[in-house]
């Protein structure tokens, strides 16, 4: 069956931050390759989390300001496709939509934007280290109590900018950088440094770009279909039920990474840091499987042992 419908046109929905105009333009050439007849047209949808007054930081309830306009968009029909970066979106979807990977995930790992060019366990005591999330700060006590932990807020330019004014190195998302032209900003001895998954495990989703539709929409259904990526696939699944399964409510620092440890067996870990205990609960399982169904089954187990 055909993808081409000829003369058609397709609106792409997604927040308007440089960083969000570059994740879309990568999905955007990715379909045009697989429909060259269908015309695809970006379009920036403002979101209350653009607003950082709106913001709740260290807080779950960012995700849902970071999609809600653009799912309403898609809902009444003034958007077709709606690109997210993963780890935004809320577990839950409004009725109509469903989400899939927009291709292979990107590295979920994160990086440390370091003044002083030193890796996070060099830095010295005391140096003031940026980071609004949760996550993040949690890691950071645990592996390195000496650092101060300032939180830093603004998209990718603006807390890189920080450095050497508010604190000395920033965490962000590797994949962030990846998609970005960071050069033109970082200060000009500042180093950046991967900080392992096993210091500093990912946020569910993180690194994964989500390709989000109408369920009624065939066509778009077709396009989906043909940028997703089995992993991809089985990590989403798992990751969207592991949260699902917490709860909406869960406001305590979870990190939780799915992966293929062989064709046919899905490996995962997780970590929750509760209230009033610096050591995280941590949950590591590995089950055969090569199914959407069987990885979010998966995720929904890894949660259930985490809660005991």
């Amino acid at each position: 069956m055909a993808l081409a419908k000829k003369g058609r046109t397709v609106r792409v929905g997604a927040r308007g931050s440089a960083l969000s105009r570059a994740q879309t333009a990568k999905v955007i050439a990715q379909l045009q390759e697989l429909s060259p007849e269908t015309t695809f047209v970006f379009q920036a949808v403002k979101t209350s989390g653009d607003d950082p007054t709106s913001r709740p930081y260290g807080s779950s309830g960012v995700k849902g300001l970071f999609v809600k306009e653009i799912e309403s968009a898609l809902l009444s029909g003034q958007i077709d496709l709606a690109v997210h970066s993963a780890k935004d979106m809320t577990s839950l979807l409004p009725d109509g939509l469903v989400v899939s990977p927009a291709g292979e995930r990107d590295d979920p790992g994160d990086v440390l934007v370091s003044g002083p060019n030193l890796p996070l366990d060099q830095l010295p005591a005391g140096t003031v280290v940026g980071t609004s999330s949760l996550r993040r700060s949690a890691f950071l006590q645990l592996c390195r109590p000496d650092l101060v932990i300032l939180p830093v807020r603004g998209n990718i330019e603006t807390r890189i900018k920080k450095i050497g004014r508010e604190c000395s190195a920033v965490i962000l998302a590797k994949a962030a950088l990846n998609r970005l032209d960071v050069q033109s900003f970082l200060p000009a001895d500042a180093g950046v440094f991967d900080i392992p998954l096993d210091v500093m495990a990912p946020a569910p989703g993180q690194g994964q770009l989500a390709l989000e539709r109408r369920d009624d929409d065939s066509f778009a259904e077709s396009l989906a279909a043909r940028l997703e990526r089995l992993p991809a696939a089985l990590a989403l699944a798992a990751e969207r039920a592991f949260m699902s399964r917490l709860g909406l409510g869960c406001t305590a620092p979870v990190a939780a990474h799915c992966s293929l440890a062989e064709p046919d067996r899905l490996f995962m870990r997780a970590f929750l840091f509760e209230a009033g205990s610096r050591e995280p609960k941590h949950v590591a399982l590995s089950r055969r499987g090569d199914s959407a169904a069987e990885a979010a089954e998966l995720g929904r187990l890894v949660a259930s042992k985490l809660q005991e």
